[in-house]
């Protein structure tokens, strides 16, 4: 999973990439605007636990008046949502990327998390528990004369 979560491509076609918190949203433009919601849906419903409960061998738990139970509510997906914020694509790198038809293209190195767009706060898991993203940026020097910035997201689940 973190393998196509961070892939450019992924991002833009399921509309997550640069994705913002509602607070950045605010704060830059002065607008409400909430993260959007496509990759946590998908990622859900596609890519993990399916829409509907299941049973232990495969089979479809079903509530007293017959429907399905749902795995996932609308405020979960909302929830889910502001997990997939901050994630943008890298900046020019120069080499064969750039000499690809001249555009810069940096679609083949994994998508980074920039801090001042992710949504900071607790997120709600699914056992009635949170998912906190502590975030913390620290400089990283490759060679002596570059240096870069390291981000380092560690995730706590509570339930």
């Amino acid at each position: 999973m973190r393998e196509y979560s961070f892939n450019a491509i992924m991002a833009s076609w399921l509309s997550y990439e640069d994705n913002r918190s509602l607070q950045h949203n605010i704060e830059k433009s002065g607008f409400i605007s909430y993260p959007d919601e496509n990759y946590a849906r998908e990622i859900m419903q596609l890519f993990s636990i399916g829409l509907h409960k299941l049973n232990m061998d495969g089979s479809i738990i079903y509530q007293e008046n017959g429907n399905p139970e749902d795995s996932y509510s609308i405020d979960d997906i909302v929830s889910y949502s502001r997990a997939w914020t901050g994630f943008v694509e890298r900046s020019e790198r120069g080499g064969a990327a750039t000499a690809k038809e001249g555009n810069g293209d940096t679609t083949l190195d994994p998508l980074y998390i920039d801090i001042a767009k992710r949504d900071e706060f607790p997120k709600n898991n699914l056992l009635g528990g949170f998912i906190v993203s502590l975030c913390q940026t620290f400089p990283l020097s490759i060679p002596s004369f570059i240096t870069h910035t390291h981000h380092v997201c560690v995730l706590f689940i509570t339930g």
